[in-house]
């Protein structure tokens, strides 16, 4: 679903929870190789305060023992100034979100997370790992997966 013309939406970042971090701290792993990436995501709309936040959460394990070397759960919270304007599902009450505003919002949220990350892991057996580039539509759950409408 595209916006209507007749709305304008505007974003505003309002903040960032790191809920969760962990990462192990034994050194004799060979830091860059082997890793394996995990993602989890979704996202809930806040109608109250014109929000959404985004959820995302990653792990990063060993590709040979499998064990999680690393942790995170971040949520990115926007305020969506003309949120409760768009149209909603037929006979409900929640609003259907445009491909486009969440595909905007996933983006700027993973690559904020590539940086946080990033830093995070200096002088760790992480230094210098970046999380991988990929298609945001992955992340990006179907229409009722991952939804959690606050009224």
């Amino acid at each position: 679903m595209d916006v209507p013309e007749n709305i304008e939406l505007k974003i505003i970042f309002e903040k960032l929870d790191v809920v969760d971090f962990k990462i192990t701290t034994i050194e004799t792993r060979q830091p860059k190789k082997g890793l394996e990436f995990d993602f989890n995501s979704g996202f809930e709309i806040d109608k109250n305060n014109e929000q959404i936040k985004i959820i995302l959460k990653i792990r990063i394990n060993d590709s040979v023992t499998k064990n999680e070397i690393c942790s995170t759960t971040v949520r990115f919270t926007f305020t969506i100034v003309n949120l409760n304007k768009l149209p909603k599902q037929d006979k409900g009450k929640e609003i259907l979100i445009p491909t486009r505003l969440l595909h905007d919002l996933f983006s700027s949220s993973y690559s904020t997370l590539r940086g946080i990350l990033y830093e995070k892991f200096l002088g760790t057996l992480l230094n210098g790992v970046l999380l991988p580039l990929i298609d945001i539509n992955e992340l990006i759950p179907d229409s009722e997966d991952g939804i959690e409408q606050n009224s």
